[in-house]
């Protein structure tokens, strides 16, 4: 962590210092809330400043390629593991927390999924989203104090 840290500071020393002189004051301040901090917010304008992009979602000091390359990995880990499992996207019923940018909900659909509720924090990307996966629903939720309205099982009352 700190040699990564090192490498970004090395490469672009004042966007990492400005980064992190806003990360230490003004956001402290911008998203306090009590001892917590307003997630919905901070959210909502990673999303205002990245939009779909992968700095978005990802890490702000990592490039759009860096981060995209970060996700593949991740993707193609998760599908492997699925396999292993011999998850069944197309008869599953698929809950996906904090679906950002979309990437997890483009590789659940590229599975064969077709039940899946997509919750978020911040529904800045959800117009978007619905329209590119109509079949997909889309909450805004902050899974920490409420649930999700699906059914989770497959069958299961609707």
């Amino acid at each position: 962590m700190i040699a990564s840290m090192l490498g970004r500071f090395l490469r672009h020393p004042l966007s990492f210092t400005a980064r992190a002189l806003r990360k230490l004051t003004v956001d402290r301040w911008r998203y306090a809330r009590g001892t917590d901090y307003d997630a919905a917010a901070y959210w909502s304008d990673r999303f205002g400043r990245h939009g779909a992009a992968f700095r978005g979602v990802g890490d702000e000091g990592y490039t759009e390629a860096e981060n995209r390359a970060m996700y593949q990995a991740a993707g193609e880990a998760l599908l492997a593991l699925c396999r292993k499992e011999g998850v069944d996207f197309a008869s599953a019923r698929v809950l996906e927390v904090g679906c950002g940018n979309g990437f997890y909900t483009r590789l659940l659909a590229s599975q064969g999924a077709q039940h899946c509720t997509c919750v978020d924090i911040t529904d800045a990307q959800f117009p978007r989203l619905r329209a590119e996966f109509p079949a997909f629903q889309f909450e805004r939720r902050d899974v920490t104090a409420d649930a999700p309205r699906r059914p989770l099982r497959p069958g299961a009352d609707d």
